[in-house]
């Protein structure tokens, strides 16, 4: 009973180690599109070289879905580095590179000027 009893405690301890733990080499963001809003855009992740971002038109999405990758060298403004076009439903994945430390961000874009209608939801992030 003694020993089931520290087991227990052992995960929890476990548990709560892994649920508070902060990943201090790396940051992430979400974008998430819903089907009243003609587009998102996800925070920014913060300054790297790099980073990796995935994204997921869905099913039910009235038309494509553009993931667009913006990065900000720090002081000037967002600029666009990719842009692909989702069908319903689609993926989209891909590493970009900067020269420099950038501030990176997804933003997820209907085709077509103010449609809605469009549910899809991204990541982007780095290590």
């Amino acid at each position: 009973m003694k020993s089931k009893k520290v087991f227990s405690y052992l995960t929890l301890a476990v548990a709560l180690l892994l649920c508070f733990s902060v990943n201090v080499y790396g940051a992430s963001a979400n974008a998430i599109l819903l089907a009243t809003e003609s587009s998102t855009v996800s925070s920014a992740i913060g300054l790297s070289t790099y980073s990796d971002y995935s994204a997921l038109n869905s099913k039910d999405s009235a038309y494509s879905v553009y993931a667009n990758v913006q990065c900000a060298f720090p002081g000037k403004s967002w600029k666009q580095v990719e842009s692909t076009l989702m069908a319903a439903p689609g993926i989209a994945n891909g590493t970009n590179y900067a020269t420099e430390n950038a501030n990176w961000r997804l933003e997820l874009n209907p085709w077509g000027w103010g449609f809605i209608g469009c549910s899809a939801n991204g990541i982007i992030s780095y290590d």
